[in-house]
């Protein structure tokens, strides 16, 4: 069954499954299991160390920035186009992210049950610092387009550190 969310998408024509893969907001996709995730980055700190990571954060801060100047030429209204990609980003199996404070050039977001991080645990065990490096890159180019300002995202606490739930910080 697909959210209210996905279902609103495949209505509006915006959201289709093809032979080859599947398209929302005419931009192609695809799904990957959270354990090749994991792995993945796993494998890439281990190779690269910060600067393989740092590549992560950069390479989807940049990805999701371009995807929303693309599609937002399509947007009537624009607080309602930055719900519907956050709302997006939550589809995408992010987590159920929360904007809990947002101010000049600053927000400070919250993923409560972040599925990539229980994920990372499960691999690899408890961590001593922040492993979300893809969904801090998202954050970082998704609030650079609300801000229209070039902002960083770090991860304060995380599920795989043992805390109750990751917190982003963005700002300048």
């Amino acid at each position: 069954m697909f959210s209210t969310f996905i279902s609103r998408l495949i209505l509006l024509r915006q959201f289709s499954i093809l032979e080859d893969g599947f398209k929302i907001l005419g931009e192609n996709f695809y799904f990957q299991p959270m354990n090749q995730l994991s792995i993945f980055q796993k494998k890439v700190e281990e190779k690269f160390g910060q600067k393989g990571l740092t590549l992560i954060y950069e390479t989807s801060k940049q990805s999701f920035f371009e995807f929303i100047r693309k599609v937002e030429k399509f947007a009537d209204n624009r607080k309602k186009f930055f719900d519907v990609l956050l709302n997006l980003i939550r589809q995408f199996g992010f987590g159920n992210i929360e904007v809990v404070e947002i101010k000049e050039f600053q927000a400070i977001v919250q993923v409560k049950n972040n599925p990539f991080a229980r994920e990372y645990v499960k691999l690899f065990g408890f961590q001593k610092k922040g492993v979300d490096y893809l969904l801090a890159g998202i954050l970082a180019g998704y609030f650079s387009k609300i801000f229209d300002k070039n902002v960083e995202c770090k991860e304060k606490t995380c599920i795989a550190k043992g805390e109750a739930y990751c917190n982003f910080i963005v700002k300048p």
